[in-house]
């Protein structure tokens, strides 16, 4: 497959990574450039912008380990940005996390992907930066397969943050990751077929759990708020193409940097 991942590419997303992370730090910081662009939103814009980012919730987040089909990760992607959840963890053991644009249809501008070459890396790190609630929880991880030790997704228990871990379309989810997750959980089939597509999965498992950790009743607590500022910078994509030369030419005029 077209998306299979030698040495020198294992590399490459490391840095990647890496150069994506020193990119969240400096848009976290107030350099001005999130107050110039506001100068060029209609009111209209601004109060659709805070609306739609009031909705977004780290309380649920996807993990993604060697998806295989372009098609299907953009589908995630869409599905994850509709739903309000921003960050997507996407583990590259031996396949590139490859995105279709035209399914995507600029979701990815609008959500967090945090790229792994090692499963354990990327579970420890969510684990590590899971949002704390007033009980104290971070992240459970959660994963799916048909394992006979699992459970229906419709059970599980959400009593803190989620974090939902798919694997790929041909082998599913590795010994590791399994070995690694605080659950195991499958979605019921009533049909003759043996599993749902990975996108299809993904996409019931995200509505369900998502649903279900927005309610009040799940007294998780209050959890600290999503940094904006990385989304905000992408409100770009509000502007027509003709603002947009007017915003670089005036950003060039005060040399604002990025």
């Amino acid at each position: 497959p077209e998306n299979i991942l030698n040495a020198d590419e294992v590399s490459y997303h490391k840095t990647r990574a890496a150069q994506q992370d020193a990119m969240v730090d400096i848009l976290s910081k107030d350099n001005g450039l999130v107050a110039f662009l506001d100068s060029y939103i209609s009111d209209e814009k601004k109060e659709l912008f805070s609306k739609i980012l009031d909705q977004r919730t780290k309380k649920i987040t996807v993990v993604l380990e060697d998806a295989h089909f372009a098609q299907n990760a953009s589908a995630i992607v869409r599905t994850c940005e509709g739903f309000g959840v921003q960050d997507i963890h996407a583990i590259e053991l031996n396949r590139k996390f490859v995105l279709n644009k035209p399914i995507c249809l600029g979701a990815d501008k609008w959500v967090d992907v945090h790229e792994y070459t090692e499963t354990l890396d990327a579970i420890q790190t969510i684990k590590n930066k899971g949002y704390k609630t007033i009980k104290n929880k971070g992240y459970k991880v959660v994963a799916t397969t048909p394992h006979e030790n699992s459970i229906s997704i419709f059970d599980l228990k959400v009593d803190q943050p989620i974090a939902l871990m798919l694997g790929s379309e041909d082998r599913g989810l590795s010994k590791e990751a399994i070995s690694q997750a605080d659950a195991t959980v499958y979605i019921p089939m009533y049909g003759f077929t043996e599993s749902y597509n990975l996108a299809a999965s993904a996409a019931m498992g995200i509505s369900h759990l998502s649903n279900r950790l927005r309610q009040p009743s799940n007294n998780l607590g209050t959890l600290p708020p999503v940094n904006f500022k990385p989304i905000r910078f992408n409100q770009s994509r509000l502007f027509k193409d003709k603002e947009l030369k007017q915003i670089e030419t005036a950003r060039e005029s005060l040399e604002i940097k990025i």
